[in-house]
């Protein structure tokens, strides 16, 4: 069978899935998630998946439904920025509760500065895919994009109920956690800007652990000039749970709380 023949019997699904730039873009995506965010955990890590997963997510959906392409894009730019924004927590918090997996995201604005990826991917126009084994091929990566985009949002959540006392003011207490060793100051400096607030907020602590750390949820359950009390509502790691998953939380959580006391 000649290569224009194979050409003519490839459907656009096949010409993405195939393409150069969508599986750059999809092993980018995996390599940042399972290996570059737990090695090194800085701003470049914290947004190259944004960049990634915009660029080859509309593209996977374009390809699966070709006839709807320009839908596909505007309702990824506008779940991205609703899922970016708080205003998507009440239908995430739903979900974690009858849905069969938890998710959970960092809540960060200056993350829609990937939306700017979407007009690049929109114009991307794939080159013909040089294989005869097309339609198989396809299919192994749509199972791989499909695995990178749920792993993106997986969690396991170990539900808490804990409270913590520091014994010196809020602003002390935002100065410590800011420069915190036992922190991602990367993307937690909106949660400690926002303590004192009266939402949910998430810190994320890098450990020894589930590619490369955790993240704990609380909130501020009272605050004196002298004193501040939080209220640990729970843990999410994105591994499978284990049964020794809360001892090696709770480690770390002591950690933590040891040296935001000592100032470390």
């Amino acid at each position: 069978m000649s290569t224009a023949l194979v050409h003519k019997k490839a459907n656009p699904q096949q010409h993405i899935l195939l393409s150069t730039g969508f599986i750059v873009g999809l092993l980018l995506l995996l390599l940042n998630d399972f290996v570059l965010k737990a090695q090194f955990g800085n701003v470049l890590t914290g947004k190259l998946s944004d960049f990634a997963g915009l660029f080859v997510f509309p593209l996977f959906w374009a390809a699966l439904l070709p006839r709807h392409k320009a839908k596909v894009f505007w309702a990824t730019g506008l779940l991205f920025v609703c899922w970016k924004l708080p205003m998507s927590q009440p239908l995430i918090d739903l979900w974690n509760e009858v849905g069969p997996f938890h998710i959970a995201r960092v809540v960060d604005a200056t993350d829609l500065l990937a939306l700017l990826v979407l007009p690049l991917a929109y114009r991307y126009q794939p080159g013909l895919p040089s294989t005869q084994h097309t339609r198989a091929w396809s299919r192994v990566l749509m199972m791989v994009a499909a695995f990178a985009f749920l792993a993106t949002s997986y969690s396991s959540e170990i539900p808490v109920n804990q409270n913590h006392t520091f014994h010196f003011p809020l602003d002390t207490l935002k100065q410590r956690a800011f420069h915190c060793s036992k922190l991602d100051s990367v993307n937690t400096a909106d949660a400690i800007a926002s303590i004192g607030a009266t939402k949910l907020l998430e810190l994320d602590i890098p450990y020894e652990f589930c590619f490369g750390g955790f993240t704990i949820f609380f909130e501020v359950a009272d605050t004196t000039s002298q004193e501040v009390t939080l209220h640990l509502v729970q843990l999410l790691h994105r591994c499978p749970a284990e049964e020794t998953d809360g001892a090696k939380m709770g480690k770390a959580l002591s950690e933590l709380v040891q040296a935001l006391e000592s100032g470390n």
